[in-house]
């Protein structure tokens, strides 16, 4: 895979490269030494994109475990609410139909500190 980077460099004006020299930040003038220094070769280039690609694809796979244990967890609940659902059902049927039902005082032995 080729690359071919385009720059282009513009020089400091007069006023610029003056400040610069005045506090002691100026630096010789070369268009292309940065870009030389900065430049990849393919190899690096390659590498350098092999490695993203690398995290990439740890990411989507952390990713997609994460949303399969939270999928997991969705079932798991879910199953909790349907159970708690025929529970809330069973005990409203049982007040319904056994509400009438009292115990009378007199039938039930006193308690024992009596």
């Amino acid at each position: 895979m080729t690359v071919r980077l385009h720059c282009i460099f513009i020089a400091p004006s007069p006023l610029e490269r003056w400040i610069r020299v005045m506090l002691g930040t100026a630096r010789p003038f070369s268009a292309f030494a940065e870009l030389e220094r900065t430049a990849m070769s393919d190899h690096d280039l390659s590498e350098a994109v092999e490695e993203r690609f690398q995290v990439l694809e740890s990411k989507a796979v952390h990713t997609s475990y994460t949303v399969d244990e939270l999928n997991s967890v969705v079932i798991r609940q879910q199953d909790q609410i349907d159970a708690l659902i025929v529970e809330v059902t069973n005990l409203r049927e049982a007040v319904m139909t056994g509400g009438d039902r009292t115990i009378d005082a007199g039938e039930e032995p006193p308690p024992p500190h009596y």
